[in-house]
């Protein structure tokens, strides 16, 4: 399903995205194009939210306007300065206006959280202070409550929260954008993989390795095991089956004795 561009530096009324606007998967061509006709019949019935001259929310409104050569729509001017606050704002407005796979979801929610999260890890360490000689350094892991949270808005298990709460956390907002814009879960496995290890070197730690299995002792004594050997031999080819037979009952004879 072809995507608009969310913004892409275009500017619509001298208006252009804010970057946090930019983060919000655009919508496909089809919504947009419905959006576009609703607008051109009944013209733009909510306002859009800007602060200076960018577009917290309502970009694509801004666009079917001027591409529709209508009047500006209604502005609402958004005065807040937490980013925090910013970030929940616009989240507000597109979390379930769009159509978002449970991974964006679930990433948005993090992403929108994560201010938040860091300023709390940032406490976290402050508590813990600076490791003796010895020990290791305090872990910034947000407290379960979080990921508990995080699952039941994103509607996901704990697990798949955890791994969203490291990428907001831990990687670049370049690369949280990239996440979130993809329908697939490819990307949000491995940018849980990439986050999970700078958070590990940011804590001093290195990744945990998997024991080898072991391979479990085999009696090679045993009828059913010689058989099985005995037919994978015989698929190399022998003379003739009467000659297989015979060696099979050879070897038969002497396991018994």
């Amino acid at each position: 399903m072809a995507k608009n561009g969310n913004g892409n530096g275009k500017s619509y009324f001298g208006y252009t995205a804010h970057p946090l606007a930019e983060m919000i998967p655009p919508m496909s061509d089809e919504q947009y194009e419905h959006l576009k006709e609703d607008i051109r019949v009944h013209g733009v019935k909510e306002r859009v939210l800007v602060q200076g001259k960018q577009i917290l929310d309502g970009l694509h409104r801004m666009r079917a306007a001027s591409e529709l050569k209508l009047k500006m729509p209604k502005l609402t001017i958004y005065r807040g300065r937490s980013d925090a606050l910013m970030r929940s704002e616009v989240l507000s407005k597109n979390l379930h206006r769009r159509h978002l796979t449970d991974h964006q979801r679930l990433m948005l929610l993090a992403w929108g959280r994560a201010p938040q999260l860091k300023a709390e890890a940032e406490a976290r360490k402050k508590a813990h202070g600076e490791p003796k000689e010895g020990e290791e350094k305090g872990s910034d892991e947000p407290k379960g409550e979080v990921a508990e949270i995080l699952a039941a808005e994103g509607k996901v298990g704990q697990h798949a929260a955890r791994k969203a709460i490291d990428i907001a956390l831990h990687l670049p907002e370049a690369k949280i954008k990239k996440i979130i814009a993809s329908e697939g879960n490819t990307a949000f496995r491995a940018g849980a993989v990439e986050a999970r290890q700078r958070k590990l070197k940011a804590e001093g730690k290195k990744e945990p390795k998997t024991p080898k299995r072991k391979k479990p002792e085999v009696d090679k004594t045993t009828v059913e095991y010689v058989e099985k050997r005995f037919k994978a031999f015989l698929k190399k080819g022998w003379p003739s089956r009467t000659d297989q037979r015979k060696v099979r009952e050879v070897i038969l004879s002497l396991l018994k004795d």
